[in-house]
């Protein structure tokens, strides 16, 4: 009894999902943010969910890699100030001699993925962004996070599918 009336006060009678933030079409691609904001605890994972959506009638192949390698990415803070990676935060020290370029060369990451990705025609890719693994989001603040994918377009010129920022809260 008590698992139907989980699933049951899990459905929405009559109501709409709210909509996806989404980017323009390019190269047959497009990218939805499955939110616009997020609220999290401090010290709690900071994960953003995106879906990338094949929009054409055939399978479109793609690129597969690090987060930091095929994404764009733009954190700043509720002052407006940029949110560095940690390997950023890294590379600058090592830049600046308070690393050694040793330690920022083993940071980045190796790629041992498939270097492709086919999606089909009409269908979904789900993805999971875990960006505590990459920022130190930790302390109570409101971050703009935009994360947009690379892709080529119908030209081959690399453009940018961006949804729009999503905002997240940490709270204290």
């Amino acid at each position: 009894m008590t698992v139907i009336l989980a699933l049951i006060a899990g459905l929405n009678f009559g109501q709409k999902a709210p909509p996806l933030k989404c980017s323009n079409v390019q190269g047959g691609l497009k990218l939805c943010a499955e939110s616009s904001s997020l609220v999290v605890s401090p010290g709690k994972n900071v994960v953003l969910k995106y879906v990338l959506k094949n929009t054409t009638n055939k399978p479109v192949t793609i690129k597969s890699g690090t987060l930091e390698s095929l994404y764009a990415i733009n954190v700043t803070n509720s002052r407006g100030e940029q949110v560095d990676s940690f390997n950023q935060t890294l590379g600058k020290n090592a830049s600046e001699s308070r690393a050694s370029m040793e330690e920022y060369v083993r940071s980045l990451p190796i790629n041992s993925g498939p270097a492709e990705v086919s999606i089909g025609a009409g269908k979904e890719l789900n993805l999971e962004f875990n960006l505590s693994q990459y920022y130190n989001l930790s302390k109570p603040d409101t971050y703009q996070i935009s994360i947009g994918r690379k892709v080529n377009d119908n030209r081959g010129r690399q453009v940018i599918l961006l949804p729009g920022a999503v905002t997240v809260r940490v709270t204290s």
